[in-house]
């Protein structure tokens, strides 16, 4: 029920309470029910093509950037925390196929941190909420798959969010741990929020960068397409989800 109601908040839920609202002033207030449509067509418009939404994720990701694990200091042990995104249990397949994208960008990127760090320990957490094999567990094993030794691998099953994974790594590591999160760019912001509070100074490793400006990149006037649509609800989301945490977890 709970999984349910978190995933309601979106934008696509958002236009049809808007158009329920529109279709409700039809027969009542024609002022206020042209404002709703203009104002709604608007935001649509700009939900749909790509200027701002890209703007607006470009200026969230570039809050941290790319970590260089050559640059941090190689006396000491760092905890590389590999945070959950989701996955596909499937035994007949290897546990690299069974992570979700999202997943293995994040795991990609705390074993690229790995590799270059002399005292590295490898952290992978979430639980399966159908109680079947854990997502740490099975991070772990396409960790294996990947060179990493089982040996530098330490596992937190039973988190459910961002906020229980760095609760569970502080009741398992104390917080004299140096910890690197390996997350997305866009939800980087609210993991380091989260572990400052819990009495950390953790390291941002950024990754699955969802806009790319290279030398040929473009972002000026664009038809509306859905993909764009997912930016900006990626972007309700994420702003959403930190806001969330902001004022409510927080105060706790």
């Amino acid at each position: 029920m709970m999984e349910f109601i978190k995933s309601l908040p979106t934008l696509s839920n958002l236009f049809v309470i808007w158009v329920l609202l529109y279709l409700w002033l039809r027969f009542r207030t024609y002022k206020f029910q042209r404002f709703v449509l203009i104002t709604g067509s608007i935001f649509l418009l700009i939900c749909t093509t790509s200027y701002v939404p890209k703007l607006i994720v470009t200026n969230i990701e570039k809050h941290y950037s790319v970590l260089d694990p050559q640059a941090l200091d190689q006396n000491k042990a760092y905890f590389i925390h590999v945070l959950g995104a989701g996955y596909n249990q499937n035994s007949d397949l290897p546990a690299l196929t069974q992570l979700g994208s999202t997943s293995l960008s994040r795991l990609n990127e705390g074993i690229r941190v790995f590799r270059l760090l002399d005292k590295p320990i490898l952290v992978t957490s979430a639980y399966s909420k159908y109680g079947l094999e854990s997502q740490a567990s099975v991070t772990r094993k396409a960790a294996i798959e990947l060179g990493v030794s089982s040996q530098h691998i330490r596992m937190l099953e039973n988190p459910s969010t961002t906020l229980q994974e760095a609760q569970a790594f502080k009741s398992r590591f104390g917080t004299s741990a140096q910890v690197i999160i390996a997350t997305d760019a866009m939800h980087m912001s609210r993991a380091m929020d989260i572990y400052l509070d819990l009495g950390y100074e953790p390291i941002a490793a950024p990754t699955n960068f969802q806009v790319h400006f290279g030398p040929k990149a473009y972002n000026g006037l664009s038809m509306p397409s859905y993909q764009s649509f997912q930016l900006s609800n990626r972007i309700f989301r994420t702003v959403l989800k930190h806001g969330y945490y902001l004022v409510f977890r927080k105060r706790r």
